[in-house]
């Protein structure tokens, strides 16, 4: 997929929402006009939307955004507020090989704000592993599903190549044929550039389980997932607003992945008091969890002189002990306490993307948040 710049002198300042069209020239020498074409309906100025108005920027001062151009909503008769009708009227914006021009319209001024134009050259895929891949996709449910990243149906802001909705209603089938295609990809095609695109799709499904109307959890399948993500992050090839979402996707999938463990642990786990042989314990008010994570950062070597106190002043020595030896050998205590050999590697995983999502320019590089606004998921578009 291509990968370029474009840029524009001046931004709005005011709190309005920025309104941008891209303007495509084709190879046939004519002209369309492209909107939504990414999957998040960005505003082309500093700030979020949901808590501040957009910040003017200084002179000099520049915002760096990557931004999915592949499958937008061309011109229409008419403006369509539906998201739903917006979807059916996109289409991809580079559909055949050859030479295009694509520019930045700012709307809303007089005149209206325009960038450099951008030329951009299409080709055919000339490698053979890339032949088999573009095979394999052109034959799959959703030939169009690489031109977007592949994200939640709730975050849609504007339109996106994969219809998640229509995916959805067509239940496992359709699941499986997409994640077989994607599968068959990194399996027989493994040099080539449709890789990193199979990993990221491919890891998505497995870790937010795809489709499943009535979910059973299978941690160590959604864990594969994860990994996969990972792999897609690493990638050199995958563009950066692809590898933002596979770091977002691989936290929230961890997230989840380990909240799961661990209340599937608590509600396995023996209780305090049966491992103490006593009748009741005072805790305090902390959760059974809490104090068997305490003790297992005791025994690592981790805990803080604080919860050295806490126990000391909850325990004796002797129940100390006990405590410790059951954290040790006792797998749901191990979960429930969030220190699994598993939860720790996803942890690790989730830990690595938080700080990846720190370099993304259009993030922020304390904690990673965006730095760019966004409008509405289903407010006005125009």
């Amino acid at each position: 997929m291509p990968r370029a710049s474009l840029g524009v002198v001046a931004f709005p300042t005011g709190d309005d929402f920025s309104r941008y069209r891209f303007r495509v020239r084709l190879p046939d020498e004519t002209t369309k006009s492209v909107y939504l074409s990414d999957w998040v309906n960005w505003m082309m100025v500093e700030g979020d939307v949901r808590a501040k108005p957009p910040k003017p920027l200084d002179p000099g001062q520049a915002q760096i955004l990557d931004y999915a151009l592949a499958f937008g909503v061309g011109d229409t008769a008419a403006p369509v507020r539906n998201t739903r009708e917006l979807r059916k009227k996109a289409e991809p914006v580079f559909p055949l090989p050859g030479s295009y021009e694509v520019q930045l319209t700012l709307c809303g001024f007089s005149p209206p704000l325009e960038s450099n134009v951008l030329q951009v050259t299409i080709k055919p895929p000339a490698d053979a592993a890339d032949i088999l891949a573009y095979d394999i996709l052109s034959h799959s449910v959703w030939p169009t599903m690489f031109l977007n990243p592949p994200a939640d149906i709730l975050c849609f802001q504007g339109v996106s190549s994969f219809d998640y909705s229509g995916f959805l209603r067509k239940g496992s089938a359709a699941t499986s044929s997409v994640l077989e295609s994607c599968r068959t990809i990194l399996a027989r095609c493994p040099n080539s550039a449709y890789v990193a695109y199979a990993r990221l799709f491919l890891g998505a499904a497995l870790s937010t389980a795809w489709g499943q109307r009535r979910r059973v959890f299978n941690p160590d399948e959604e864990a594969k997932g994860v990994r996969l993500l990972r792999e897609a992050a690493e990638d050199p090839n995958l563009p950066r607003r692809y590898r933002e979402q596979a770091l977002l996707t691989l936290c929230s999938a961890v997230e989840r992945i380990d909240s799961w463990l661990q209340h599937s642990g608590r509600n396995k786990m023996p209780s305090i008091e049966s491992i103490l042989g006593v009748a009741s314990v005072d805790t305090g008010g902390l959760s059974a969890g809490s104090i068997f994570h305490t003790v297992h950062r005791t025994l690592e070597g981790t805990a803080l002189p604080g919860e050295h106190k806490l126990l000391a002043s909850k325990f004796t020595s002797e129940q100390i002990e006990l405590l410790a030896k059951a954290v040790q050998s006792n797998s749901d205590i191990i979960e429930a306490a969030g220190v699994s050999p598993l939860q720790k590697e996803l942890q690790e995983h989730a830990q690595w993307a938080r700080q990846e999502l720190c370099k993304i320019p259009w993030r922020d590089p304390e904690n990673g948040r965006l730095n760019i606004g966004q409008l509405p998921a289903y407010g006005r578009f125009f």
